[in-house]
């Protein structure tokens, strides 16, 4: 009787040791997204602020282009990182008040706001790269991450905005 209890559970056993104890593979939404997520979407939310000015502000059509670009990139972001919200629930941190990398200080957007032609195009370019590094540098809080649409994120977020930083310094020579 024993030994037959055994060749039934031990196989069992087995089984039940190769699912279990290794979280390496683990592929769900954690709060490390969540965190993240609460992290970017100010930051996000910031740089479609920025984004919003520009058209009554010049008449650059590539800094018209690049302000477009930006919000059709970043405004889907925000809704999946909110969903990643919604579905994990609040990470246990308020990050509103925190200086995130890369954000514009209030006295840097009242003077962006005020700013019209060529000297808002300046402090545009310049503001935004700022930004764009910043959100470069935070897309780095993913990289341990094993959710798939963090990985994506965080892959799109670099090469995107890394991009555009690149196309920003270019502009920026003629200023």
């Amino acid at each position: 009787m024993r030994a037959l209890r055994t060749v039934l559970i031990l196989p069992l056993l087995l089984i039940l040791a190769a699912c279990g104890g290794n979280t390496s593979s683990y592929t769900g939404l954690g709060p490390n997204e969540a965190m993240f997520a609460q992290m970017m979407i100010p930051h996000h939310e910031q740089a479609l602020e920025m984004s919003m000015l520009v058209p009554d502000r010049t008449e650059n059509p590539e800094i018209l282009a690049l302000a477009e670009q930006i919000m059709a990139a970043q405004e889907p972001e925000i809704a999946l990182m909110q969903s990643w919200i919604d579905e994990y629930g609040d990470a246990g941190h308020d990050h509103s008040g925190h200086a995130m990398s890369g954000m514009l200080t209030e006295d840097q957007m009242f003077a962006l706001k005020q700013a019209t032609g060529r000297e808002f195009e300046k402090l545009f370019l310049e503001g935004m790269i700022a930004h764009h590094e910043g959100a470069v540098d935070m897309a780095g809080m993913l990289d341990n991450s094993n959710y798939p649409p963090a990985q994506e994120l965080r892959d799109a977020i670099k090469k995107t905005q890394t991009a555009e930083i690149e196309l920003m310094q270019k502009l920026l020579e003629n200023y």
